[in-house]
């Protein structure tokens, strides 16, 4: 069964469904940091939250970053943003195992607060 609930009934569903349509989630962070705020945390703990109701499903988490600086030193700085985000996930009950963790090569945004990101898609079977 394909579930196609909006997101705020989703949570309320999401027992019944067997599928899961694709929710993305971005996480944002400062120039040249990896650490998590307060509503960063908060934001995880929602999106725990969510993908815990789905136990099958697949959590993927993305971690972005600028052209700023030398290429090797932004994979890197994309790979820790993406780590934090995966350990406040755990933190927050979503098992170690379901969770897939991807850096992206540094991309020129027209808005360099877009590459500042960590994105977390929920997806699965």
């Amino acid at each position: 069964m394909l579930c196609r609930l909006p997101a705020l009934l989703l949570a309320a569903a999401l027992p019944a469904c067997t599928t899961v349509r694709p929710v993305a989630f971005s996480v944002f962070f400062p120039p040249l940091a990896a650490s998590l705020d307060t509503r960063a945390k908060g934001a995880i703990a929602d999106t725990a939250r969510l993908a815990n109701a789905y136990p099958y499903a697949t959590v993927r988490v993305a971690g972005y970053s600028g052209a700023r600086g030398p290429i090797a030193d932004e994979l890197r700085l994309a790979g820790r943003r993406a780590a934090a985000v995966e350990r406040q996930l755990v933190a927050d009950g979503v098992a170690p195992a379901r969770i897939r963790r991807e850096v992206h090569a540094p991309i020129a945004y027209p808005n360099p607060a877009q590459a500042r990101r960590v994105d977390i898609v929920i997806a699965g079977p």
